[in-house]
């Protein structure tokens, strides 16, 4: 398990990372104080709040997740690695 922090601008940012999470083969997450929602999602996306630092947790044991972490960096939060 891995949890960063991102933050999306605008709509085409957030449909871009929506993108990217649907590519995977693990679980990408959105984590909230009344739970967590499936990145995956439209519905889970589109019910975020646009430049709001978001908690991503992606559930990926024993999988490369090198490549989604790199094509994340567009998207972190001021000071967030992933």
């Amino acid at each position: 398990m891995r949890e960063f922090t991102v933050i999306f601008r605008s709509v085409q940012e957030l449909s871009e990372f929506m993108a990217l999470a649907n590519q995977q083969p693990f679980d990408v997450l959105f984590v909230r104080a009344g739970g967590v929602s499936n990145a995956k999602s439209m519905f889970s996306c589109l019910s975020l709040q646009l430049n709001s630092p978001q908690m991503v947790r992606i559930l990926a044991d024993g999988v490369d997740v090198s490549e989604f972490c790199e094509n994340m960096q567009p998207y972190l939060a001021q000071g967030a690695t992933a």
